[in-house]
C-alpha cells in the first residue's frame, strides 16, 4: 500500500477547493457572462486599494508581530530577516494543508543557539494563538454589538471576558487544566494547547497583554478587506460595521478548514452569512476577490524569496560530511582578542 505524501495532500486540497468552488459556481449561477458584468461595475480604485492594504499589511505589520516575538525569547535576529523568511515562506503555506508549510519557518530559525527547533516552533504557534484571539475577539465584539442585552447583561459578558483574558495570562494552574482537558479530548489536541500555552510561560503578563493586543489590531486586516471589497462591488446597500466584525470573523475562522488556502470555504461562508445582503453571484465574486488579497496575493508576491529559503533549511550532502574543527584549533572570539589601548 503506497503511503501517501505531502505532494497527495496538496493535491487533495486543491481538488477540495476547486469542487466546493464548481458547486459555488453554479448555485449563485456565476456564469461568465455574469460576472464580466459584476466586474464592469467594479470601482478598480477601491479594488486596487484592499490589494495594495492587504499586501502591506500582511507582509510588513506580520513581519513585525512575529520578529517582535522572537526577539522576545531572546533571538537575535533583524526584522528585514523575519520578512523575507515569512514572506518565502507565503507560497508554501498557501499550497500546504494544514499550516504545514510553517515547519520551513521554524526548521530556518531552529539553527540559532538560542533557538533550536521546539522553541522556534513555540513561536510560530504562539504567533498564530495571537490571531485566533484576535478573531474571537472581534466575533465578540460584533455580537455583543448586535445583540439587544440590558445594561446589566453587556456589563457581566466584558467581566467575565476580561476575568477569563486574566486568567490566560497570569494564572498557571488555569493554563495546565486547559492542556489536561485538551490532552483527554484528544492527544493532537493536547500537545497542541501544550504548544500554544507553553509560549505564555517565557513572556511577563505585560508583555502577553501586549501580544495580546497586538493579535486584535493585526486580525482586523481581512475584515477591513471583507469591507472594502463589498463597498467596491455594491457601495449602496453593506451591512453595518458591527455586522462586519461578527459575520466577517466567522468568515475568517471558517477559511482554517483544510483547503487550498482557505479557497472554498471562505466563499461558502461569505455566501451563507452575508446573504441578506446581496445575490448570489455578487457575493461568490466578493469571496474570491477576497481569497485572492487575502491569501493568493501574497503567495504571489512570496515566490521569489521562496528559492532562498529552500535552499538555507536543505542541508548539503558536503555539510554533513566536513567533520567539524576541533574546539583548541578555533579562533578565539573577538571579545578575547587583545586590544590595544588607546592613548
Amino acid at each position: 500500500m503506497r503511503r501517501t505524501t505531502v505532494r497527495d495532500h496538496v493535491w487533495l486540497t486543491a481538488l477540495v477547493s476547486l469542487a466546493i468552488l464548481l458547486l459555488l459556481g453554479w448555485k449563485a449561477g456565476a456564469r461568465l457572462e455574469v460576472l464580466q458584468a459584476q466586474s464592469q461595475r467594479l470601482n478598480g480604485a477601491m479594488f486596487a486599494g484592499a490589494l495594495v492594504f492587504s499586501a502591506l499589511w500582511h507582509t510588513l505589520v506580520g513581519a513585525d508581530k512575529w520578529w517582535r516575538i522572537l526577539r522576545a525569547q531572546g533571538a537575535d535576529v533583524r526584522y528585514w530577516e523575519v520578512f523575507r523568511v515569512r514572506l518565502g515562506s507565503d507560497p508554501i503555506r498557501f499550497a500546504t494543508p494544514m499550516k504545514a508549510g510553517e515547519v520551513v519557518n521554524a526548521a530556518y530559525f531552529a539553527r540559532r543557539e538560542e533557538l533550536g527547533f521546539s522553541r522556534a516552533a513555540g513561536s510560530i504557534v504562539f504567533d498564530k494563538s495571537l490571531n485566533f484571539f484576535g478573531t474571537v475577539f472581534w466575533l465578540y465584539v460584533g455580537v455583543a454589538a448586535m445583540a439587544k442585552l440590558p445594561t446589566a447583561g453587556y456589563l457581566g459578558l466584558h467581566t467575565a471576558l476580561g476575568i477569563a483574558v486574566l486568567a490566560v495570562v497570569a494564572l498557571r494552574p488555569v493554563r495546565q487544566a486547559a492542556v489536561a482537558v485538551a490532552a483527554r479530548m484528544h492527544p493532537k489536541l493536547g500537545r497542541l494547547a501544550t504548544g500554544v500555552l507553553s509560549a505564555f510561560e517565557e513572556f511577563s503578563p505585560l508583555q502577553k497583554i501586549g501580544f495580546l493586543l497586538y493579535g486584535i489590531v493585526f486580525q482586523l486586516r481581512p475584515l477591513a478587506v471583507c469591507a472594502l471589497l463589498f463597498l467596491a462591488m455594491q457601495p449602496d446597500r453593506v451591512p453595518s460595521l458591527q455586522e462586519f466584525l461578527a459575520l466577517g470573523s466567522v468568515v475568517v475562522l471558517m477559511s482554517n478548514i483544510p483547503s487550498l488556502g482557505g479557497i472554498g470555504p471562505r466563499e461558502a461562508t461569505l455566501m451563507a452569512v452575508f446573504a441578506g445582503y446581496a445575490d448570489p453571484a455578487t457575493l461568490f465574486s466578493v469571496g474570491l476577490m477576497m481569497s485572492f488579497a487575502v491569501q493568493v496575493l501574497p503567495a504571489l508576491l512570496g515566490i521569489p524569496l521562496m528559492f532562498p529559503l529552500l535552499r538555507a533549511v536543505t542541508p548539503h550532502p558536503h555539510e554533513a560530511a566536513e567533520p567539524r574543527p576541533p574546539a583548541a584549533a578555533a579562533e578565539p572570539p573577538d571579545s578575547q582578542l587583545p586590544v590595544a589601548q588607546e592613548e
